[in-house]
Formats: C-alpha cells, sequence, structure tokens
C-alpha cells in the first residue's frame, strides 16, 4: 500500500482522474485514507481514523467581536460573574484545508473561550462564536484582559493588518464593598501532607467580613513567596448588607510539592496566616526504607518513633525510634542492665554476661518487634530482625555509620547520661561493617579499619589513625581495639584499646536528675564497654559491683570507675525501676 504524506497525497492530480476507492497509508496522520469520489466536488480523501484530517486555517482579521458587548453593556463581564454560552467571542478564520478544529482563546484572569467542529470547505472566510467558560477572578478594565490563540492546540500569534491585535476584554469590578476582619481568621482542622492532594472539606481558611455595599465577590488569599502548589480561593459570593457580619470560606485546592511552613495573605490589613506541609512518610501506612530517608525528606521532624519497612521494598511496617538530632539515625537495638543480667544466655546467677548469646549485630535475631499501630516499644529488650537492619542500610556498596549509647532515659536523645557515654563508629569499608561483617568470627582492628569517636565518662574518646587511642587527653598507641559485635560467638563487648595500668582520670558526670558529680576513671578498665561478657573489668558503666556479703542496695548508684568487678556480683544500677541504664545501637 502506498505510503505518503498528507502532502504527496494531495499532489496527486487531477482529482477527476483518481479511482474511487484509491488507499494509501498517510504517514503524517497515522491513519489510512481512501479517496470518494462523490464525498464532494471532484472527490476528496476521507479518513478510516472515524474523523476527517485536522483542518488548517489561519486569522483572516483581529475583528473580534465580544458579546454582549462591553461597550454598551458595561459589566457584561464582571469579577466573581460566571461566564456562559452566552458570553461569546466570534473571530474571522479562512480555511484552507477541510477538516476538525479546536479553537481556545485563553485569558490570564480565570475564565476563556473554545469551540470544536468541522470545517467541510476550504477557501472561504468562517466567523467562528467561541463560548465562554470560567469566573474572572480581578478587576480588569484598563487596558482589559489581552487574549491569546491556540489553533488545534498550537498557540497563535496574530498577524494582522496595520499590527492591530485581537479586542482586549475589559472585566468591571464587583460593586461589593467589604472589609476583613483579620482578628477572626480561622485554619480548617486539616493537615497538609506533601504530595497528597488537598481536601477543601478540610483545608480551608474561614474569615468574616463586613458589608458596606451588596455585590457579588469571589475572595482569593496570596502567597506571600512560594505557593507551593497551594491555592485559597472562595466560591462566588452574594454579598448583602444586611448579613454583615458575614463567614466566608475559601477553599484549598492543589497539590503540596514541598515540606515546609508557607504564608498566604487575605487582604492588604490583615498579617499573612501560615500552614505547615509535612510528608507522610514514616507513617503506618507510608513506612520508610530508614529513620535516614525520613530525615531526607523532612529534616525539621523531632526525634521520636516513626515506621519503617520490615523488609526491602515490603509495605509492612515496623516500629522504631529515628534519632533526627544527629541526622536520621535508626534505632536497631536496645536493651536495659536487667535484661544482660536475667534475660541474655549465660548471663549467671548474679553475672551480667552476653558470651554466647548469638546477639552480635548481624545474627537475625529480633525480640519485641512491634507492627501493630497501637503497639509500644519496649525499650528495655528491643531488636530489629536482620531483613529490617539489612534493609536499613542506605547502600549495601557502602559501610553504614553507627552510634551506640548508655541512656538513663532511652526515648531521649540529649539524655545527660548518653551525652556523656557514646561512640559514633565509622567502618572503612564494607569488611567491618557491623551489620554485613565479612571480617570473621573475631578481629581487631585500628583507626584504618573502623573509626571511632566519642565519650567515655564524659572523657573525650578518639581512634581515627592507626592504633593511636586518644582518652581524657592522654594517648597510647599500645593495642589496637578489639570489637566483636559484628559477627563472632564471643560477642557483645569491645575492649577498647586503651591499656595504661595506674593511670586515674578524674571527670564530672551527670546523675539522672541532673545534678553533677566527680568520679575517678582507671581507663585501663575498658574492656567491656557498650555490653559485657564473662569478664569483670569497668564498673558504673554497666552495671556496679556489689562485694561478697554485700545487697545491691547497700551499693550507690554513682560510684568511681578504678577497680574490677567479678562478673558474678555485677548488678543492674537501681534506675528504671530497677532496670538500669539502657545500652542503645542506631545506624544510619
Amino acid at each position: 500500500m502506498p505510503r505518503l504524506t498528507t502532502q504527496e497525497r494531495d499532489a496527486i492530480s487531477p482529482k477527476n482522474e483518481i479511482p474511487d476507492g484509491l488507499m494509501i497509508y498517510n504517514t503524517t496522520t497515522h491513519c489510512y485514507n481512501y479517496f470518494n469520489a462523490v464525498a464532494g466536488t471532484g472527490g476528496d480523501w476521507v479518513s478510516l481514523c472515524g474523523t476527517q484530517d485536522p483542518a488548517t486555517f489561519e486569522l483572516s482579521d483581529c475583528s473580534g467581536t465580544i458579546s454582549p458587548d462591553p461597550a454598551t453593556n458595561p459589566g457584561s463581564y464582571k469579577v466573581g460573574v460566571p461566564l456562559t454560552s452566552a458570553n461569546t467571542y466570534a473571530i474571522n478564520v479562512r480555511v484552507t484545508q477541510p477538516g476538525t478544529y479546536n479553537i481556545l482563546l485563553i485569558t490570564d484572569n480565570g475564565y476563556s473561550f473554545s469551540k470544536s467542529g468541522v470545517f467541510t470547505q476550504a477557501g472561504v472566510i468562517a466567523t467562528i462564536a467561541l463560548e465562554g467558560q470560567g469566573v474572572p477572578v480581578r478587576e480588569s478594565i484598563t487596558p482589559g484582559d489581552t487574549p491569546y490563540l491556540q489553533f488545534n492546540g498550537m498557540t497563535v500569534t496574530p498577524s494582522c493588518p496595520g499590527n492591530t491585535s485581537l479586542p482586549v476584554i475589559p472585566v468591571a469590578g464587583t460593586s461589593a464593598r467589604y472589609s476583613f476582619d483579620c482578628n477572626s481568621l480561622v485554619l480548617g482542622p486539616g493537615s497538609y501532607k506533601k504530595g497528597q492532594v488537598v481536601n477543601p472539606a478540610q483545608h480551608y481558611v474561614d474569615i468574616d467580613i463586613n458589608i458596606t455595599q451588596d455585590g457579588i465577590a469571589t475572595i482569593e488569599a496570596l502567597p506571600e513567596g512560594d505557593a507551593n502548589g497551594i491555592a485559597f480561593r472562595s466560591d462566588p459570593i452574594d454579598m448583602k448588607t444586611g448579613n454583615s457580619p458575614q463567614t466566608v470560606r475559601l477553599y484549598a485546592s492543589g497539590i503540596p510539592t514541598n515540606n515546609g511552613t508557607f504564608s498566604y495573605k487575605i487582604g492588604d490589613a490583615c498579617i499573612p496566616f501560615s500552614i505547615t506541609v509535612a510528608s507522610d512518610i514514616g507513617s503506618f501506612s507510608t513506612p520508610a526504607k530508614s529513620c535516614y530517608e525520613i530525615y531526607l525528606d523532612d529534616n525539621t521532624k523531632p526525634d521520636g518513633e516513626y515506621w519503617i519497612q520490615a523488609r526491602n521494598g515490603s509495605r509492612d511496617a515496623v516500629k522504631t525510634f529515628c534519632d533526627m538530632t544527629n541526622g536520621g539515625y535508626t534505632l536497631v537495638w536496645s536493651f536495659s542492665e536487667k535484661t544482660l543480667q536475667e534475660t541474655y544466655y549465660n548471663s549467671g546467677t548474679n553475672g551480667m554476661s552476653m558470651y554466647n548469646s548469638g546477639l552480635y549485630l548481624s545474627a537475625n535475631k529480633p525480640l519485641n518487634i512491634v507492627t501493630s499501630e497501637s503497639g509500644t516499644i519496649n525499650y528495655f529488650n528491643y531488636r530489629l530482625s536482620g531483613p529490617t537492619m539489612q534493609n536499613v542500610k542506605q547502600d549495601p556498596t557502602t559501610p553504614s555509620l553507627y552510634k551506640v549509647r548508655i541512656a538513663y532515659d532511652p526515648k531521649k536523645i540529649n539524655d545527660y547520661w548518653a551525652l556523656e557515654n557514646f561512640m559514633d563508629i565509622q567502618p572503612q569499608s564494607t569488611r567491618y561493617d557491623l551489620i554485613a561483617s565479612t571480617a570473621g568470627n573475631s578481629y581487631t582492628w585500628s583507626g584504618t579499619d573502623i573509626k571511632a569517636t566519642g565519650k567515655l565518662f564524659n572523657l573525650d574518646y578518639n581512634q581515627t589513625s592507626g592504633n593511636t587511642v586518644v582518652y581524657g587527653g592522654l594517648t597510647t598507641t599500645s593495642a589496637t581495639s578489639a570489637f566483636y559485635y559484628g559477627r563472632t560467638p564471643y560477642v557483645n563487648h569491645w575492649d577498647a584499646g586503651f591499656r595504661l595500668r595506674n593511670t586515674t582520670l578524674q571527670t564530672e558526670v551527670t546523675k539522672i536528675d541532673g545534678s553533677k558529680y566527680t568520679m575517678n576513671v582507671n581507663p585501663h578498665h575498658f574492656d567491656n564497654i557498650f555490653g559485657a561478657i564473662n569478664e569483670d573489668e569497668i564498673t558504673h558503666h554497666i552495671g556496679k559491683c556489689v562485694n561478697i556479703g554485700s545487697t545491691p542496695s547497700q551499693v550507690d548508684d554513682y560510684g568511681d570507675a578504678t577497680s574490677r568487678c567479678a562478673y558474678t556480683r555485677r548488678f543492674p544500677h537501681s534506675f528504671n525501676g530497677g532496670e538500669g541504664r539502657v545500652v542503645q545501637w542506631f545506624v544510619k
């Protein structure tokens, strides 16, 4: 079958010699055409697509006619008064090719004119009366609204004799006179969510107006800066002085595109009102990949509980705690001293140990996970599943950042003790990534493997270069650290690599009530940090020492950390109803 453009098809001549029924494929309109010898004078081409080809036409002049004529009927186009089919704008076009047409005349004032149809004959000048629709929203008497045209979806630049242009459309202002009672402004109860269409039943602004002259008007709130995809506008209001004062409602429309606070203003006298747009990500219905993803979406969200995916791409939600203060860390593990003593495997009768518990970070050992919307987190014994921990990692090819801390209040990021006892841990390769470790069952490391900075007993700790460890202003290179949290049966403690014997430092730490006290610290005993095994180092960090023949209540909760403590006599501190302090691991 011949494949011709419209131009090539129309070049076949003479028409009276084209066979009736000749068929081609039109590559311009992507449709089959056949020649109908009786369709008109000399015959014509017909489309099998069910419609004629789009017509081609142009303005013959710029003598547009507006009806009703604003010159003889002032106020026929008026703010707040909807246009009807009686409102027309007639233009004259010269048809160069018969076919379908769609003409749109547009203004930027809330209303337009349009008409669709079929031109059946070329070479004629047709007068097309475009019908009006929409509602003018502002006065435009001088010079009037300048319209622009679209023919079959293409914007037209009028080419008129003497460089004239299409007539403008004067829009009269409302005859209503009113003022705003700014103190009466009330926002609707709806919360605004990024990417969600607003609901006018919930998202609106009410304000009282005092009417001094009858009339019809539409009121809108103008943005103070970025409108963020949202507009506030009332329906046309029939204002009557007898109804004054009258409450009017400006309905919101649109879709918020960004988070943040956005301001709008009604009238010149009123102070702008503000709305806050938040993201729904991190909710039960829209769980995030991690707290870091929630933070990137809206870094103004506070610390607290949010919902994350149970595994990669899942809509199943798991509740956890997010540290937004420090950039979106996800809580993956939280346990109290009492849990360490009574629940974890091989704890001993009176001791506190995690030896051979299998609870290293890369293990799939979920504890008390929360999947119901009304469920609560048990911060004294809580741990996400292995798939959830793996999903929290932002990039499987890049090691995650870790934060481990010891807190009085596990739901408070600026908790006193946690600010003085934490470590920021940065593996330098995926081999040493604690959730996905491939470094073997146990390993030692230096600052070239895992960098660690933080505080222990409110003294600065730093290991970021080779085997050098700086603590409380003292430096040692005598040993590297042994880090067992990632993947080993000899689990869940950290030998901090500080072996200076007979060295005592003095520091000031904070009690649970916020008061300060002086503590003596011997860093030689830094063997069991942020966990414990069947060893006797470090007291008053996780657990306190109770001598044989004494009871836990006889030992002060606020002592020194200068001696060793047999693991069979380590007991929880009395804080939190006997749960003691809480160890927490966060990942970003």
